[in-house]
């Protein structure tokens, strides 16, 4: 538990990570480094968030839309990422039709990943390390390498899966963590989550 000046001393340690996260903002529109620079390269951003621009420029999230002999169908596969597409329409509409409307959703959703893994972190380390200073260095110091990790940072400026299903696994892995003494529960939020 945070006790009397650890809250202040968290507090700051929390706002200095925000800016550190909230630099990966900066430049939002611009392009993607060459895969060979990242390793990490989606083919096209767009497919994966049809539903939300059908509903912003069609009104529809599946339009029956005829350009001369072309007809445009969203497959299924691209159909199952509702919250990204939730939040990619709720980007754009506040943020606008650009980037940084479309990617705001990305980092959304790699903000919760980071609150969840340090969630799971922070009450992992109170069961597994006696030594509390070096559970909370060695939690500071896992979520600091992953905020500065340039491939989860790519993962967040990047409008595709990825963030989403590490935000559902994460969420598997804190039911499973938290619900202990509750099987059948626990069990049943796991699959209803995946």
């Amino acid at each position: 538990k945070i006790r009397g000046k650890s809250y202040l001393k968290f507090g700051i340690i929390g706002l200095i990570w925000l800016l550190i996260f909230s630099l990966r903002t900066i430049s939002l529109d611009a392009d993607l480094p060459n895969y060979g620079i990242t390793f990490y390269q989606q083919v096209d951003e767009g497919a994966y968030a049809y539903l939300a621009l059908n509903k912003l420029n069609y009104g529809v999230i599946n339009p029956d839309i005829f350009h001369e002999n072309m007809y445009q169908f969203t497959a299924p596969h691209l159909r199952t990422n509702l919250v990204g597409n939730l939040l990619a329409y709720w980007g754009m509409c506040i943020l606008g039709k650009n980037y940084y409307g479309f990617r705001i959703s990305s980092i959304t959703a790699m903000l919760i990943n980071y609150l969840l893994i340090w969630k799971l972190l922070f009450d992992s380390k109170q069961k597994y390390w006696k030594d509390d200073k070096k559970g909370n260095l060695a939690a500071g110091f896992f979520i600091l390498l992953l905020t500065l990790d340039f491939t989860f940072n790519m993962a967040s400026r990047v409008v595709e899966t990825s963030p989403y299903r590490m935000t559902a696994v994460l969420i598997c892995m804190y039911i499973y963590y938290k619900l202990n003494n509750y099987i059948k529960t626990k069990y049943f939020l796991m699959g209803f989550v995946s």
